[in-house]
């Protein structure tokens, strides 16, 4: 997370979620796609 305490989007691996001109170099089977978006609900709910 940021250090100012909000959510940093940019921040690996939810960077991919949201950066869709890096998508051609992401290799599709190496993604964890519902462990990241887990994740990502779960901070996201922290942040209230």
């Amino acid at each position: 997370m940021a250090s100012e305490g909000r959510l940093s989007w940019v921040e690996s691996p939810w960077k991919i979620l949201l950066d869709v001109t890096r998508l051609d170099k992401i290799k599709v089977w190496e993604v964890k796609l519902a462990q990241i978006l887990r994740e990502f609900s779960m901070a996201l709910k922290k942040q209230g």
